[in-house]
């Protein structure tokens, strides 16, 4: 195992890492600012602005001189930690009083039967009170921790994180000695993630898991142990931040699990190369390596999507992408790895209709593709708009674009029947609407045969309509699909036109919209932000 000697490679997790101890949110600068007395000793003395960083501050590690930079604890801060662990000794005294002398207050743990991971117990759901107050250790109680990631496992689909599920539910039941157990960053963000998306009495323990996340990744990267759980457990933090609508701080952070990753060689996973050399150690079997590639995609996915919703440039370009496309996880259990034909992301993009519709693709090698087309579209589009006119070279480009697009939307099947099990449905569902939504865009944009790009705009746009109602008449409306707010604009255009030349058709658009606005208020339990978006 290679050794992390300092966090030059990737940014720090300050503000978020360190929490209050080292720096505080000031809302009305609307930034972190270093408390007072939290700046190593050589800044201090120097009189330099310092930023905290652990172990080594940036301005220390620019310098060359970080053997000096150290960090001494101020004694009031000292003596503040002393009382509250007083205090907090003494709320245990009292707890324990008042339990010992109410003996129905708390439910005997190990009577209680292990938890189903798809229908978790109604007493649970309602009030975690019973385990009685599991916050203040280190360790859940058994009946919580298998609650809280029943809850993560049937979410994980619908915000496109996939792993091995008998894997993870052995690793998280080994204890924290077990050298195969997962790093309590991982399993906190698993927590954390679950808290979100389950009932809404768990949303206030949000805050506990994320201060926990945060604490565990420092020490997981200080200590350089089980990297692989702090890539997970990172990108999960960075997708929880655009949960809560904190979409810069999520790309911030996606981008730096994203370099990690690639530190790690998680972007170079092919046939030829299976364990490129890196940080982590080669896997121990098939289904670790298809955990590995399928967590690179995640990354991909947040990293993509992250510069769509923000505008932000994306963290690692397409050539340097060769990791496979990720298949299902029965293959990896199968031993088929590769699903004996292998291609690049460069390769699809390319003019070849083979590389667009693959005879091998699984349903998750469709969703990454659609998410390929629809982020390159918005890339080329954005290119159009600082060139007036269009060049030759980038109308070739758009040309070759829609024909991947349309030779990717004929791969796919025309009307589906639902998936068993039907999460895998929503990640066909969502490579469809990320596929048309790339298409609105090419000829929204690239308008060559006006009536043609009219034509596939509404198509695309009422495809995008009917994948959204599908969703959410099967309850899977958990992630905002990427093309929702091109088919939106298109229907709001359509509207206008059809009032302006008195046409046919006015209440079908209607309806339409209202489905897609429908679907937003329903997102609106797990992404705060997403009434902005249209």
């Amino acid at each position: 195992m290679a050794s992390v000697s300092s966090l030059a490679l990737i940014p720090a997790f300050y503000p978020s890492v360190l929490g209050d101890e080292v720096e505080k949110y000031d809302s009305a600068k609307g930034r972190w600012s270093l408390q007072r007395g939290a700046a190593c000793i050589a800044c201090r003395k120097k009189k330099h602005k310092c930023d905290g960083q652990r172990p080594v501050c940036g301005r220390c590690l620019r310098a060359g001189t970080a053997p000096d930079c150290v960090y001494s604890v101020p004694k009031a801060r000292a003596q503040t930690l002393q009382n509250k662990l007083r205090d907090l000794e003494t709320q245990i005294q009292v707890l324990s009083t008042t339990a010992a002398a109410t003996p129905n207050r708390t439910t005997n743990l190990s009577a209680l039967e292990p938890l189903p991971f798809r229908a978790p117990k109604p007493w649970l759901m309602k009030n975690p009170a019973p385990l009685g107050y599991w916050w203040e250790h280190d360790e859940l109680p058994v009946p919580l921790r298998d609650y809280l990631l029943s809850i993560f496992i049937q979410n994980r689909r619908s915000i496109t994180f996939e792993f091995n599920v008998p894997r993870l539910q052995q690793q998280v039941a080994l204890p924290p000695t077990d050298l195969d157990s997962l790093h309590p960053a991982f399993t906190n963000a698993i927590y954390m993630a679950a808290c979100h998306f389950g009932p809404e009495d768990l949303s206030k323990y949000e805050p506990v898991f994320l201060r926990r996340v945060q604490r565990s990744l420092y020490a997981c990267l200080e200590s350089a142990d089980k990297l692989f759980d702090f890539i997970r457990a990172y990108a999960l933090m960075a997708m929880y931040y655009y949960f809560k609508g904190r979409l810069t701080e999520g790309h911030f952070h996606g981008s730096a699990a994203m370099r990690f990753a690639m530190a790690c060689g998680l972007h170079r996973i092919t046939p030829h190369n299976p364990s490129p050399s890196g940080l982590l150690n080669p896997p121990k079997d098939d289904i670790e390596l298809g955990d590995r590639i399928h967590t690179f995609w995640y990354l991909f996915i947040s990293d993509r999507g992250g510069c769509l919703w923000c505008g932000l440039p994306q963290s690692i370009a397409d050539e340097e992408i060769e990791t496979a496309w990720p298949r299902l996880m029965e293959d990896y259990e199968e031993g088929n790895v590769w699903g004996g034909e292998y291609s690049s992301l460069c390769e699809f993009l390319g003019d070849s209709e083979d590389a667009a519709s693959g005879s091998s693709d699984t349903v998750f090698c469709q969703r990454m593709k659609g998410i390929v087309l629809m982020e390159r579209a918005t890339r080329l589009v954005n290119q159009a708009k600082q060139e007036a006119p269009m060049s030759d070279k980038l109308a070739k480009k758009f040309q070759a674009l829609r024909r991947t697009t349309i030779q990717f939307l004929d791969s796919l099947s025309s009307s589906p029947a639902q998936f068993e099990p039907l999460d895998l449905w929503h990640a066909y569902l969502l490579a469809c609407s990320s596929a048309h939504g790339a298409s609105i865009l090419i000829n929204t944009t690239y308008i060559d045969d006006s009536g043609a790009c009219h034509k596939r705009c509404i198509s695309s746009a009422g495809a995008v309509v009917s994948i959204v109602h599908l969703l959410s008449e099967a309850d899977l409306l958990r992630f905002p699909g990427l093309g929702w707010i091109n088919a939106f604009d298109v229907l709001v255009a359509e509207r206008k036109r059809i009032k302006r030349l008195s046409l046919p058709g006015l209440k079908g658009v209607e309806a339409q919209l209202g489905i897609l606005r429908g679907a937003m208020a329903q997102l609106a339990k797990f992404y705060p932000t997403v009434w902005n978006l249209i």
